[in-house]
């Protein structure tokens, strides 16, 4: 079981994970030979970079303000549930199909927001809950562009 005891821990855990699927991402594009594929990988690269970016932009400017991110959360995943575990199940395969990769890029794409969709059912703290409520729409906001980029190259 993985325990979060701050919500300065679950954002950390946050810019983890999308600096892990960025590197996924990058290392399947490099090895990918498909066009179309490969703007794919580079798609999803580019997507959870700039949320890893976004998510430490959001620390920063949220420091200080009522000290939402020291606050104690008590949060609990259990180990299959923990982003590292998520993380790991993904292959990425040489020469990969359109459809495969678009398959992992939304369950890439929807693993924060359904992380963060769940704890805000256990946050207790008003001011705490708001904060991930608007990580919770920026992460939504996010993916729904990336599906469209994606969606956007199916039809080439």
């Amino acid at each position: 079981m993985k325990i979060f005891k701050t919500a300065k821990e679950i954002i950390d855990c946050l810019v983890d994970y999308h600096y892990r699927a960025a590197r996924l991402a990058e290392e399947a594009m490099d090895r990918e030979q498909e066009e179309r594929v490969e703007v794919v990988f580079n798609y999803l690269f580019e997507h959870h970079s700039d949320m890893q970016e976004a998510l430490v932009d959001f620390e920063a400017d949220n420091e200080g303000e009522d000290d939402v991110f020291s606050a104690e959360v008590d949060y609990g995943l259990n180990a299959g549930d923990a982003p590292e575990a998520f993380l790991s199940d993904f292959e990425m395969d040489e020469n990969m199909e359109f459809d495969a990769v678009e398959k992992l890029g939304r369950a890439l794409g929807d693993y924060p927001a359904e992380f963060l969709g769940n704890l805000l059912g256990e946050l207790s703290e008003p001011n705490v809950a708001e904060a991930f409520g608007n990580l919770l729409d920026l992460e939504r906001s996010e993916q729904r562009k990336l599906t469209r980029a994606i969606n956007s190259l199916r039809d080439m």
